[in-house]
């Protein structure tokens, strides 16, 4: 378990859902996966790799405030959900890290505590968010960015989503931000 009560890489606990799945990050990708909700089919695509997760507030411009919320990241995907009990998370936003994605330090926030803010810059929508110390915001910046140089060099990712077909309301179109919302998901371009 983590600081959080989730779980790490080295939390063992098999489900009959995980059995089939033979190393220990596709066993994490499925439990991420149970716990969400929805449950984006697209997370379970072959070579998916668990990387990180933890706390992080993201800004809403059109409440003007702070919101909690979750990430999870992958070696292509980013996850942004919200804690809705101990081990269940709402999906909010499914972001493909190979779409332009790139992720920055804010120097000059005006936050406080100051230097926790950094954002996310997807083709058509820009992500405010905020760890709880510096430390995590320097973690999240690296993580992100080397996840997004890895993402780029995987030539079978890629050619797996075109496989896939135009997204619907079912399926979150892994080259797009994706906002869920409901029991829908809406794709910004």
């Amino acid at each position: 378990m983590n600081k959080w009560g989730i779980f790490s890489k080295t939390d063992d606990t098999k489900t009959d859902d995980t059995s089939n799945w033979k190393d220990s990050s596709s066993t994490d990708v499925m439990k991420i996966y149970q716990m969400l909700t929805p449950k984006p089919p697209e997370l379970l695509a072959p070579g998916r790799k668990y990387i990180r997760e933890g706390k992080v507030q993201i800004y809403n411009p059109n409440q003007k405030r702070k919101k909690h919320r979750y990430f999870f990241l992958f070696n292509d995907v980013l996850l942004l959900t919200k804690k809705e009990g101990e081990k269940k998370f709402w999906l909010k936003i499914y972001i493909s890290l190979l779409t332009g994605l790139r992720v920055q330090d804010v120097l000059d926030s005006t936050n406080d505590p100051p230097d926790v803010e950094f954002r996310i810059y997807a083709p058509k929508k820009t992500i405010i968010c905020f760890a709880y110390t510096n430390t995590e915001k320097m973690e999240w910046l690296t993580s992100i960015g080397e996840a997004i140089i890895e993402a780029e060099k995987m030539p079978q990712r890629k050619n797996w989503y075109s496989s896939q077909g135009s997204p619907t309301t079912h399926s979150i179109a892994p080259v797009h931000v994706t906002i869920v919302t409901a029991n829908t998901a809406n794709v910004c371009y």
